[in-house]
């Protein structure tokens, strides 16, 4: 949802053209179930990482925070500089942008807010990628220890790249043949997609004698074997 947010056309809103996005429209982005991400997103709202606007929208206050610096930034830029550092005489104080009621309110977030994701990786309930790779997973047994192998997973490679990766892993179809996540996770299994190598041909050790077997595989039944041609 965050790399969504980043590339929206709105930087920082979780939208589809210029609405809010469903939560059908969500879990196709995810690549979860529908009842999952809906039980997620209700989790994440009430422990206050993300917000919605008018329009019902999801946003993150980071984000939103940063383009409203990065517009004044721009705005000041324009005028030669950040009005309060510049010592100009000439300059109109009100061509100064004065910041809005929501950008007041914005601004008045406490400092939880201000920091509302944790640090990524850490295998919370706030770690969208963990969320996104036990949404994935077959099996939903033995979390903790999950956590733990996801924090130290994610020091190894990108969690994009273990979201991905258990996307496209073939279990097997055979439930308690599936491994727990956390030996999904140790056994660094995102490398690669779970299919069995083909099985070898029983003729390869022919193959290998005198590097010619063509006089053995190439017997009918009733042919006798001439041991002076392989020699």
């Amino acid at each position: 949802m965050l790399c969504q947010m980043d590339a929206s056309h709105e930087r920082g809103f979780l939208l589809v053209g210029n609405r809010a996005a469903t939560p059908h429209e969500i879990a196709r982005i995810v690549g979860g179930e529908r009842r999952t991400v809906e039980r997620l997103l209700k989790e994440l709202e009430a422990n206050g990482v993300f917000s919605r606007d008018d329009r019902n929208a999801i946003f993150s206050r980071r984000m939103t925070r940063e383009c409203d610096i990065s517009r004044r930034n721009a705005a000041n830029g324009k005028l030669g500089g950040n009005p309060v550092l510049k010592k100009n005489k000439d300059l109109d104080k009100n061509s100064v942008k004065r910041p809005d009621k929501a950008e007041a309110d914005t601004e008045a977030d406490t400092e939880a807010d201000k920091n509302p994701l944790p640090p990524k990786g850490d295998g919370s309930d706030g770690d969208l990628h963990f969320l996104a790779f036990w949404a994935a997973y077959p099996r939903k047994d033995d979390k903790g220890h999950a956590r733990k192998a996801w924090a130290k997973a994610v020091k190894k490679t990108d969690p994009v790249v273990i979201v991905n990766g258990v996307r496209v892993y073939h279990f097997d179809h055979r439930p308690k043949f599936i491994p727990l996540p956390a030996t999904w996770l140790n056994g660094e299994r995102w490398a690669h997609d779970g299919s069995l190598p083909a099985a070898p041909d029983p003729w390869d050790w022919v193959n290998n004698l005198n590097g010619n077997a063509s006089p053995i595989i190439d017997m009918e039944p009733n042919d006798e074997l001439d041991f002076n041609a392989t020699r």
